[in-house]
């Protein structure tokens, strides 16, 4: 996940790193974009990398996935669910349990037993119209009604490289997710 935080107030941070705005003025300092992978049974900060304002958590995360392994699962939320971050992902065949926007689009392909489905991501907006060659995910969409946990009530939609709902039942996934606030913690 990713954080801003604020820089001494000099001019080479201002030229590195920039500073928000508003319509009438500068914001008070410079803010570091700031990407981390953290193992989250020790919430030790594992990786970061460190960009401008304007760079953005995707652009960032593409220069951490280089840390990631077979063996590892990554969990993430909604800013990373995205085919350039995912791609990559399954091709160095890192496990993968992401949070996307209710809004993106996944056709359901195969209803698995445990009620998520087999879909497919393309890299491009228009390569399902194409009738272009996508990657094969599972959707994990849910709610969940603990009214002390993030997103009570709301509708949730995962995606996941994790395909068998045999080995990795989707109600398992899915608390598994809530795990990644561990993160927010460190």
């Amino acid at each position: 996940d990713g954080t801003l935080l604020d820089v001494s107030d000099s001019r080479a941070n201002r030229r590195k790193f920039g500073r928000p705005s508003n319509q009438t003025c500068p914001g008070a300092f410079p803010k570091a974009r700031v990407l981390s992978l953290c193992e989250l049974g020790t919430r030790v900060l594992w990786r970061s990398v460190i960009g401008s304002y304007s760079t953005s958590e995707q652009t960032l995360a593409l220069s951490l996935l280089k840390f990631l392994s077979r063996g590892m699962l990554l969990l993430a939320d909604r800013h990373f669910g995205v085919a350039p971050i995912i791609y990559p992902l399954l091709a160095r065949r890192v496990s993968f349990l992401i949070r996307v926007k209710k809004s993106q689009c996944f056709l359901v392909e195969k209803v698995l037993s445990d009620g998520s489905y087999l879909s497919t991501i393309y890299i491009g907006k228009n390569d399902r119209r194409a009738g272009r060659t996508g990657k094969t995910v599972r959707v994990i969409r849910y709610t969940h009604s603990d009214p002390n946990r993030t997103g009570y009530k709301e509708m949730h939609v995962l995606v996941t490289s994790l395909l068998d709902a045999e080995k990795y039942p989707a109600s398992e996934l899915a608390n598994l997710y809530h795990v990644r606030w561990e993160e927010e913690i460190a």
